[in-house]
């Protein structure tokens, strides 16, 4: 009876369709047929296979199928037991599930924060994917890394021979990270901010640091040979050098002054 149905209900959608009619009243329809309208009382016939049909199909929605009426059922399922291996994992709110070929556990999930663990292998196109940015090099300068944020990252140990984190746009900054030992050799660093940075043990030598802001760094044993501190800005920096240094320019608030 309910293929008969939709065979039925199939023929009479070909039928309104075709007509152009697109009206939801059935007493406006019968008025507009391009030929011999339908009578009312067909058009009540109509709607009453329509709410049966809804119906059985509201009905065939609550039917549920035994595992055994059920053919070609995938490995794992054929004993009706949902064997979820990620369910019984618990991890914490800055962990992804990750497998690693045999088993899936808890990582920690480095796409949340830009904090990583420095070491000596990192490098330019490291730090730009850490940052989010592109990786476009600019082979005139070294690595392109102008006006990044550098906030609350870690980099110690970092080659960045020759790159340019100068000013572009908007200014570029280290805010509370650590860059100690740090290679910052003839990089461009002119207006860079490092506020609460530590810079031990990084080497400046050749960089141009014109405009930088040292506020609160730390400096221990940074060498700035041949660099370019032009009213570069030590505002209360720890450990500063004190005396006279291999730079160049005249600082801004320093304990030493460029011999260069």
């Amino acid at each position: 009876m309910i293929t008969q149905k939709y065979i039925l209900f199939g023929l009479l959608a070909i039928i309104f369709t075709t007509s152009s009619m697109m009206t939801p009243t059935t007493a406006y329809a019968s008025n507009h047929q391009n030929g011999t309208p339908f009578l009312q009382e067909e058009i009540d016939a109509i709607a009453v296979i329509v709410d049966e049909i809804l119906a059985e199909l509201e009905e065939l929605k609550k039917l549920k199928v035994s595992w055994v009426n059920v053919t070609d059922v995938p490995a794992g399922f054929a004993d009706g037991i949902d064997n979820d291996l990620l369910a019984e994992l618990d991890c914490n709110t800055d962990q992804i599930i990750k497998s690693n070929g045999i088993l899936w556990n808890c990582v920690d999930d480095e796409s949340r924060s830009a904090t990583v663990s420095g070491s000596p292998g990192l490098d330019c196109n490291m730090i730009r994917l850490m940052l989010g940015q592109s990786l476009q090099q600019d082979t005139r300068n070294g690595c392109d890394l102008r006006g990044a944020p550098f906030d609350i990252m870690d980099i110690s140990g970092a080659d960045l021979t020759g790159a340019d984190i100068s000013r572009f746009k908007s200014p570029a900054w280290f805010h509370e990270g650590i860059a100690s030992q740090v290679d910052f050799t003839d990089a461009n660093l002119s207006e860079l901010d490092f506020y609460r940075t530590d810079l031990s043990g990084s080497n400046f030598s050749g960089a141009d640091l014109t405009g930088a802001l040292f506020q609160h760094a730390v400096l221990t044993d940074a060498i700035f040979t041949d660099a370019d501190l032009t009213n570069a800005n030590f505002n209360d920096s720890v450990d500063q050098p004190i005396g006279s240094i291999d730079c160049i320019g005249t600082p801004i608030n320093a304990m030493f002054i460029c011999t260069g």
